[in-house]
């Protein structure tokens, strides 16, 4: 071979390494865009990939350590954050010797992370183009707050067709359709959770084809989602969109699922848009049960209202106070007989403010001795005679008080209950039959006399 030939075979081939730099260029960028954190290593227990997100998750980036003391080094627990988790068990180690493993929750908890979070952890292992076992990766979600989803890829990677094999590992395990495409719109790599979804409709399409060939619909089902609003869209323009709801619905998903969709543009080092990256998550279920959230809500509502109009009904006062004597809670009847004053006294100033006095109607009603004070004591009181008279109530009103403590399932009192029934009709009833019976008595009297 010529020196010339030798000198163009080598710019050829730094032509290629350039290429396959700005590949792997791409592929960091597209790591540091997904939402999850990502541990990768080889047989050997030696990290391939432990991205900015996994670190930020765990507290702690790579190590030296070997793989039987990782789990000491990380801090790894069982979910009751006290049992410390086996290193030969971890979901990485598995990951290397073969194993799937899916949502394996565990607890981290170390020196930089003093309060520990709650990881959810899903390993694949990593093989060749052979078929041949090459390691393992973990994928990790913070599910400490509601058990959500808080993580982004990014991490160096050190050998370059070794990565190759492990992002393709990668993006087929993640449980998210991922979708790239090139700065001209092209698509031009998707997992296979985006192939369940129909994006092999895509292969070779540019992206203001994807709403009619994938079945992209605005959440209400009616109308294709626009082009120009899709997140793959907005990122070729440098936009970041997150969480943007759609249905899709297609052959392969013919009833349709709700996703949430985010994208992403990837930059080359100049900060230019180079392609972009969408994740698809799938939120049907999570929209069920928003859905059933709604209806139980509306439900309680309506059964609150329902015993709001019974308890406002009432013919009879019913007054409610907690363990402190502060009225809580008393329906309409109790307003119109004790008036707006219920609502900023204790039950103790009840004689006073209210004008509670015994049967006779001349002395206050002794206040160690009203129904609801002996209701917070622990006793019941039943059909205590009382007369009423205040500014709402200028006329004695003859009332039956009934009382009942309230406890808790430890059986603590925490307030009492009182029912008021107005027995003035009654207790004049009484009195006219109590005069009648005297008056048919002298009656006799006088027709026996006679």
């Amino acid at each position: 071979m010529t020196i010339t030939e030798l000198k163009t075979e080598n710019e050829k081939l730094k032509a290629e390494n350039r290429e396959l730099r700005e590949q792997l260029e791409q592929m960091k960028t597209i790591l540091d865009g997904l939402s999850e954190g990502v541990v990768a290593s080889n047989t050997a227990g030696e990290f391939l990939i432990f991205n900015v997100t996994a670190e930020s998750i765990v507290g702690i980036g790579e190590t030296d350590n070997p793989p039987d003391k990782w789990s000491d080094r990380y801090g790894v627990f069982y979910p009751d954050k006290v049992t410390p988790f086996p290193s030969d068990e971890l979901p990485l180690v598995h990951a290397m010797q073969g194993t799937v493993t899916n949502g394996i929750e565990l607890f981290i908890r170390n020196a930089k992370k003093p309060q520990g979070v709650i990881i959810s952890v899903s390993g694949r292992p990593l093989h060749d183009t052979s078929g041949e076992l090459i390691g393992g990766v973990i994928l990790l979600r913070d599910i400490t707050e509601l058990k959500g989803i808080q993580d982004r890829f990014t991490e160096t990677m050190s050998n370059y067709q070794n990565q190759t094999q492990v992002l393709d590992a990668i993006f087929n395990s993640i449980s998210d359709g991922l979708i790239v495409v090139n700065e001209y719109g092209e698509y031009v790599m998707f997992n296979s959770r985006a192939e369940e979804m129909g994006a092999t409709k895509l292969q070779s399409q540019h992206i203001k084809d994807a709403p009619r060939l994938m079945g992209l619909y605005r959440p209400n089902g009616k109308s294709l989602y626009p082009v120009d609003e899709l997140p793959l869209t907005r990122a070729l323009l440098g936009e970041n969109a997150d969480n943007v709801e759609m249905l899709l619905r297609n052959e392969a998903l013919p009833h349709g699922i709700h996703i949430s969709t985010s994208g992403r543009p990837i930059l080359n080092q100049e900060g230019h848009v180079t392609g972009a990256v969408a994740v698809m998550r799938d939120i049907t279920q999570l929209k069920t049960t928003e859905s059933r959230l709604k209806e139980s809500v509306s439900q309680s509502e309506h059964q609150s209202q329902l015993l709001e109009a019974v308890f406002n009904g009432m013919g009879d006062s019913v007054v409610v106070v907690d363990e402190n004597r502060n009225y809580v809670m008393f329906n309409r009847r109790a307003d119109e007989m004790g008036g707006l004053k219920l609502r900023k006294m204790k039950s103790t100033d009840s004689p006073r403010e209210i004008g509670l006095f015994l049967p006779d109607g001349k002395s206050r009603f002794p206040e160690d001795r009203l129904p609801l004070v002996r209701a917070l004591q622990g006793r019941d009181s039943d059909n205590v005679e009382m007369v009423m008279r205040n500014e709402f109530l200028p006329e004695d009103t003859y009332v039956s008080v009934t009382a009942r403590p309230i406890k808790d399932y430890k059986g603590k009192i925490t307030g009492g209950v009182s029912v008021v029934r107005d027995i003035t009709h009654l207790k004049r009833t009484e009195k006219q039959l109590k005069e009648s019976v005297n008056q048919l008595e002298r009656q006799t009297q006088l027709l026996e006399s006679v």
